[in-house]
């Protein structure tokens, strides 16, 4: 009986088996100042997105390539969008609040890296 709780209780400590990782990269080559978002089409109905829902990456004018690492469910899919600063309406990827349409700007966790997204 000790030996089938011990392997219960090392069942239970296991963490979710569908958890993985996508590395992103964003290249800013205008001169405003932009910020970037990440949206899980998945969780939509969760309001789920990186860095967090109230927050958001922002990247200089002609900054350096910009890493980031997230998070996600195996085979979720994610979609990218960015603004300016300045102005919502000037947009790249899915933009503000991932409500455009976008071909190129989602990518499935767990099946690679991003390539670099060169914003322009």
């Amino acid at each position: 009986m000790k030996m089938l709780a011990a392997i219960i209780g090392v069942a239970l400590t296991v963490g979710p088996a569908n958890a993985d990782s996508l590395r992103w990269r964003f290249k800013n080559n205008t001169d405003h100042e932009l910020a970037v978002k990440l949206y899980s089409s998945d969780r939509r109905n969760q309001n789920w997105q990186w860095p967090t829902s109230s927050t958001n990456w922002v990247l200089d004018p002609y900054d350096i390539t910009r890493t980031y690492d997230i998070s996600c469910n195996y085979g979720e899919k994610i979609c990218w969008g960015a603004w300016r600063t300045e102005n919502t309406t000037i947009f790249y990827g899915v933009g503000h609040s991932l409500v455009q349409p976008c071909t190129g700007c989602c990518f499935h966790c767990g099946q690679g890296d991003v390539p670099t997204q060169n914003l322009n």
